[in-house]
């Protein structure tokens, strides 16, 4: 993998952890139906899912890119 890869890599974590806060948002907002907040909940909760598992797994590409150096 090459250093744009990982920094596109880190900008789709951005980009999840960003559209996660702007469904917790939604989620807190009691003006709306409450399936329609469970739904924004669940989605941030998923996208925050997908955010962490793509840093854990950068994370461990760069110790085996340590260690094969």
């Amino acid at each position: 993998m090459m250093p744009a890869d990982t920094k596109r890599h880190r900008l789709l974590i951005e980009q999840l952890l960003s559209q996660a806060r702007e469904s917790r948002l939604i989620s807190e907002n009691t003006q709306l139906p409450r399936p329609v907040r469970l739904r924004a909940l669940g989605f941030a909760e998923g996208l925050e899912h997908s955010a962490r598992k793509l840093q854990l797994m950068l994370e461990e590409f760069g110790r085996e890119a340590d260690v094969s150096a």
